[in-house]
């Protein structure tokens, strides 16, 4: 996708529309329809790609509005060999800003440190969670995360 960065031009600001026309209105509908959002990143110097915090910023338009408000979202961080904390911070920073909730968090490293972040509280693990997750294996982590975001969801609609 071709996303630019935000200028700070402020013109979303009555009408919660932003004029930048590039692919992040079609992510601006999907990000609207959605109740729970999955946000990952590779890891670039300890941090999210320029990409991913272009998306984030580009997102003002949706804090102004408070679209994202209630919604559930998730947080992958993959890396080599580590920084994936600085960079799940900026994913939940991102989601704590839009009055989300967090329903996981993963730090996907070839080591398998394995982060878990629930509203309120932070569970940290070396080898597995809940006893499922093999720390070596990043699909079974994202799965995990997303069953979390589900169980969320499904809690905040009273299910």
């Amino acid at each position: 996708k071709k996303i630019e960065g935000c200028p700070s031009c402020f013109a979303c600001i009555p009408s919660g529309d932003c004029p930048i026309d590039d692919d992040m209105q079609e992510l601006y509908s999907l990000l609207k329809q959605a109740d729970g959002i999955i946000f990952g990143s590779p890891v670039y110097f300890w941090n999210v790609t320029s990409q991913a915090k272009a998306i984030m910023d580009r997102t003002f338009n949706l804090w102004v509005t408070k679209v994202l408000k209630g919604k559930v979202g998730g947080a992958i961080a993959c890396t080599w060999t580590r920084g994936t904390t600085p960079a799940l911070q900026a994913i939940n920073s991102f989601f704590s800003i839009q009055g989300m909730y967090t329903g996981g968090s993963f730090d996907v490293t070839v080591s398998g440190y394995c982060q878990t972040v629930a509203p309120g509280t932070l569970v940290t693990t070396g080898l597995e969670v809940d006893g499922k997750t093999p720390h070596n294996d990043p699909w079974a982590q994202a799965r995990e995360c997303a069953r979390e975001m589900v169980n969320l969801i499904n809690k905040l609609k009273g299910q």
